[in-house]
């Protein structure tokens, strides 16, 4: 058998999920009846929310490290759209492959993903709670001053 592997990246310890191609492309199709730069960003929304964010006020795109988010400095959100596009293209004929495959066609997928409420941010949002300490180990409750390993949402 000569199947192909499934695309799957990295974040520190924290595995993207990655899925069979046939699977991304039908879902890309039940969310829009062709392959748009839309569609496509509402499947990276979905598929990334809880693990990327962009926030407004710095506009950057922000990746859950474990414990803490990061500022991306690597266009890891870019890369993965880019993945995503690869991924949803591989039943296209010759001409979805030639238009998703495009840098175009990827910036316009990251620049509709950045206004997706799953995704988007602002400063206000980061530090909802005063009584969290966000720490290299964790984050501290100053009220009860337990260390959460937990990420938080």
């Amino acid at each position: 058998m000569n199947a192909k592997p499934h695309i799957a990246h990295v974040i520190d310890n924290a595995r993207i999920v990655s899925t069979n191609p046939d699977d991304v492309f039908a879902e890309t199709r039940e969310l829009e009846r062709i392959l748009t730069q839309d569609g496509v960003a509402r499947v990276f929304a979905h598929r990334f929310a809880g693990r990327l964010r962009y926030c407004h006020h710095t506009e950057g795109w922000y990746c859950l490290r474990g414990t803490h988010w990061q500022l991306d400095e690597t266009d890891t959100a870019f890369e993965f759209v880019r993945v995503l596009a690869r991924e949803v293209s591989e039943k296209g004929d010759a001409k979805d492959l030639k238009e998703i495959r495009k840098t175009a066609f990827a910036s316009g997928v990251e620049r509709f993903a950045r206004s997706d409420q799953t995704l988007a941010v602002t400063s206000a949002k980061w530090d909802l709670n005063p009584y969290l300490l966000g720490t290299s180990k964790g984050t501290v409750d100053l009220k009860t001053g337990r260390l959460s390993s937990q990420s938080a949402r």
